[in-house]
């Protein structure tokens, strides 16, 4: 049984990279689709621009902190999203 202590809750804001504007929706229903790195996803905003969705991944080594969690997922989010993207992430729950 997975205990809460082992998992991250997180908010996630994404933005396209000027040159990934075209893609942002396809790469938003990819990431909604399925599992990034770990994490699953429910929408809290999404617009054309922008989507502020809130995450759950299990805790391990690199997803401690803000910014080693937005490291992981761009890294997972590269090989899974047609389009570049702007990541930022805020740790609402750790252990």
């Amino acid at each position: 049984m997975i205990s809460v202590q082992q998992i991250i809750i997180f908010v996630v804001t994404l933005r396209p990279a000027p040159s990934g504007q075209m893609a942002f929706q396809h790469s938003m229903d990819r990431i909604i689709a399925g599992p990034v790195g770990g994490a699953r996803f429910t929408i809290i905003y999404r617009s054309d621009a922008l989507a502020v969705l809130r995450g759950a991944i299990m805790r391990i080594a690199g997803t401690t902190t803000d910014e080693s969690l937005a490291r992981h997922l761009t890294a997972c989010l590269d090989g899974q999203a047609p389009a570049d993207l702007d990541v930022h992430v805020r740790i609402t729950t750790r252990s």
